[in-house]
């Protein structure tokens, strides 16, 4: 393996006709062809685990949301009362 972690060897590059192609230019373009296929996965697994990421913290969003509305909706009504309270008692 190199320093990038990629294979130091590289597959034949074939003709139509069968024959392996010996242009070093061809195997460079190769290697540089599977690097990108390698990034590409790496790119895509770190998306699909990102996405699985946000779809965690917008339903925690959406729940912490919900509690703070009935939160809110708890202290006005004590609001409420401690009012009607002061109201009857003066």
């Amino acid at each position: 393996m190199t320093a990038t972690g990629a294979a130091s060897y590289s597959k034949p590059i074939l003709t139509n006709s069968g024959t392996v192609m010996q242009n070093p230019e061809l195997q460079n373009l190769q290697r540089k062809i599977e690097k990108l296929l390698s990034v590409h996965e790496t790119l895509r697994e770190q998306n699909r685990a990102m996405r699985a990421a946000e779809a965690e913290w917008q339903a925690e969003r959406a729940k912490l949301m919900q509690q703070n509305e009935i939160a809110r909706r708890k202290v006005n009504e004590m609001i409420t009362r401690l009012q009607t309270l002061e109201r009857n008692s003066g």
